[in-house]
């Protein structure tokens, strides 16, 4: 609903400071208390707090949002053109972290932590990049049909942008990466993670 306002103020204001208290929170009762039931607990309970704040700010901004109006005849085509979606969102959610799963059966549980921390930097750094995207494509939507030309010209512009922006960025993480690994886990640790750093950089790169 937030995205679909180009509220993208409200999506960083409900994602971003919630993401950093719930950091600050695992990373201080995890070592007190360190078991998959605490994990799970934080985990739930960000994800419920994270519900309630988005679902507050939707309603804040579309207010018709908390007094949906019947549309019982306009869902089979909504399932119609949303089922390519709703297909792509189960098999990515039947088959996450098959590749863990892999690693650690083929190169043994060691070789684990390395990898979920160089994932993880791709992961944030993807989800960097993308927002840019996600911020910027409805906006130009909103302007075709008065300004088209205008509108390929900055759309070119903004293709160019990002991938010169995804160059500067997975360079710096690969070249970077390890540092960074050593100043978060540990420099015993950051050794072990530049292979994968690496690869996910070039990785990045290419999906760019």
């Amino acid at each position: 609903v937030l995205r679909a306002a180009n509220r993208y103020d409200f999506v960083t204001l409900a994602t971003t400071p919630l993401a950093f208290v719930t950091g600050v929170v695992a990373c201080t009762l995890l070592p007190l208390y360190p078991s998959l039931l605490t994990a799970s607990l934080i985990s739930t309970v960000a994800a419920g707090t994270g519900l309630a704040v988005t679902a507050w700010l939707a309603f804040c901004v579309v207010p018709v949002f908390g007094r949906p109006l019947s549309g019982f005849s306009e869902l089979p085509g909504l399932i119609r053109r949303g089922s390519w979606l709703t297909m792509s969102n189960a098999f990515a959610s039947l088959t996450t972290g098959i590749d863990e799963l892999l690693i650690a059966g083929w190169c043994g549980p060691a070789a684990l932590p390395p990898w979920a921390i160089a994932k993880r930097l791709w992961n944030t750094t993807h989800t960097f990049l993308a927002q840019h995207v996600e911020h910027l494509v409805p906006l130009l939507g909103s302007l075709r049909t008065a300004e088209g030309a205008r509108v390929d010209r900055i759309a070119a512009a903004m293709h160019w942008y990002v991938v010169s922006l995804a160059g500067v960025v997975y360079s710096l993480m690969a070249w970077s990466g390890e540092a960074i690994v050593g100043l978060v886990a540990g420099h015993d640790v950051a050794p072990a993670c530049r292979p994968a750093v690496l690869s996910f950089s070039l990785f990045g790169l290419g999906f760019a």
